[in-house]
């Protein structure tokens, strides 16, 4: 029996301070019911396998503890009629198995990564002997391959996540590693590999296409639960920290149908929890262009200024039994917009002077002229023509000028203008989780991220006018509680 995962929007952002477990379950059990139930989870998997004599006879109730290292944490069952034993629901991590019964020497089998969603057959061949004496052995190659389904899944750990050189520190960045991976945002503009940081910024997922599949159609995921803007389907919630990534799992081919609410890979990540040891981690990223060359357009470095501060924290708050790991994480980033080349009027022309420009005929008394899409004449100076609503436009427009990294004329008096723009972002974030092992059969945990980003940037093209601020602020909350009772081997 299994409590699904909710997710939860629009709650009120907070600070974690001290934690009372029982409020902190409660509260988020309360929230949890209140809201949209999403409708996958892929924060556990499955062990199995059978228990057999030297001469292949199975051999049924035989014990088999599994035991998850790094909490201690310990789930009981017993073999069935057919010596066999399924343990369908273990939290993800690294475990060690072993099988006892009386008659038999018991053994045991260290060293199995279990991923979410994955699925190992761990056999037992057991001696005759006393049950006094115990076999230990590591973890055999060919038990480790999923022999259960057909999925295709990679597999990047936690110190991989947390090691590698991330521009922006993006996870999805981490899905170039992988095979059949293209970076590439958009195949019908570009040939090029997007700029990670404006990814970053802008919190979209275009970064990578894997398999030939539109990266809009990648379905992602926090512990099981959705964290793609279904709306837009090119953007995504919560932009988890590496640094609270256990790992990341990509299912790129024949994958389970509870991941049928996207068309492409199902990328999950799935967060750290607390250990019997204490552990944290502070960090401070800084980047700048010091060192950076010139874009093609622009006649200085682009200006770029990248802070990434945060810590985490994860402890046992009762050995064995409960566990919190939590951090927060703030990135500042101030830079400049690509260079972008724009026409614009000339300062001439907002003044009435067209004497310079491209050679047209007609009449320069605009008033005579009926269509509202005219091109003004050659060797017209119309100054005395502009209204008050002309006048207004023509100092919008030379302010805009005012803010152009590179103004230029050619022969015919077209202005051809390259812009630069201030680009900013902050965002905060902040994760809690609580573990609770509540019997052999029993475990259960709570799990809340909250980040919210704020950008101001310019937006450019032919229709727009370069200058326009737009300022972006997105609160998003993601909150999971799972409950995992397995009542029988069966």
């Amino acid at each position: 029996m299994r409590a699904g995962p909710f997710l939860v929007h629009g709650m009120p952002r907070a600070k974690l301070g001290a934690v009372n477990i029982f409020v902190l379950f409660i509260t988020l059990a309360a929230l949890c019911l209140c809201s949209q139930r999403a409708g996958a989870q892929a924060d556990t998997g499955r062990i199995a396998g059978t228990v057999t004599d030297a001469e292949g006879a199975l051999i049924p109730h035989v014990a088999i503890t599994v035991t998850r290292e790094g909490t201690n944490t310990v789930t009981k069952g017993l073999t069935d009629a057919r010596g066999e034993y399924v343990f369908p629901a273990l939290q993800v991590g690294t475990y060690s198995i072993a099988a006892k019964s009386a008659g038999f020497v018991g053994e045991s089998k260290q060293g199995y990564v279990l991923n979410d969603g994955g699925a190992l057959t761990v056999n037992f061949v057991l001696t005759v002997g006393g049950d006094t004496q115990q076999i230990i052995v590591t973890a055999d190659s060919n038990e480790l391959v999923n022999t259960q389904s057909g999925t295709i899944e990679h597999i990047i750990d936690g110190d991989t996540v947390r090691d590698m050189a991330l521009n922006g520190r993006n996870y999805l960045d981490l899905l170039g590693t992988l095979p059949g991976s293209v970076a590439n945002a958009n195949w019908s503009t570009t040939s090029q590999p997007p700029d990670a940081m404006s990814t970053t910024m802008n919190g979209t997922i275009g970064n990578v296409v894997l398999n030939g599949v539109r990266s809009t159609a990648n379905g992602l995921y926090i512990d099981g639960v959705i964290n793609k803007d279904i709306g837009s389907n090119g953007s995504q919630f919560n932009n988890i920290g590496i640094d609270f990534i256990e790992h990341v799992s990509a299912q790129t081919s024949s994958f389970s149908a509870q991941w049928g609410s996207s068309a492409g890979p199902a990328i999950n990540v799935v967060t750290r929890s607390g250990t019997n040891q204490l552990h944290g981690t502070l960090l401070e990223n800084i980047r700048n262009n010091i060192v950076d060359a010139n874009q093609y357009f622009a006649t200085k470095t682009t200006h770029l200024r990248f802070n990434d501060a945060g810590l985490a924290l994860g402890f046992p708050i009762i050995k064995d039994k409960l566990f919190f790991f939590g951090g927060n994480e703030w990135k500042f980033i101030e830079m400049a917009s690509a260079p972008s080349p724009q026409t614009l009027p000339t300062r001439a022309n907002l003044q009435g002077n067209f004497i310079n420009a491209a050679s047209t005929t007609g009449s320069c008394d605009i008033k005579s002229v009926s269509n509202v899409n005219f091109t003004v004449p050659s060797n017209c100076n119309i100054a005395n023509q502009i209204t008050n609503f002309g006048h207004g436009v023509a100092n919008l427009y030379s302010a805009i000028l005012d803010q152009a990294a590179t103004i230029t004329t050619d022969s015919n008096g077209r202005g051809y203008d390259t812009f630069s723009l201030p680009d900013s972002y902050r965002n905060e974030e902040y994760i809690a989780r609580v573990d609770w092992m509540i019997s052999p059969h029993q475990n259960a945990y709570a799990r809340w991220v909250t980040d919210a980003f704020r950008h101001y940037k310019a937006l450019g093209g032919s229709a727009l006018l370069p200058t326009n601020p737009v300022i972006q602020h997105t609160p998003a909350n993601n909150a999971v509680i799972s409950y995992t009772n397995t009542i029988s081997a069966r």
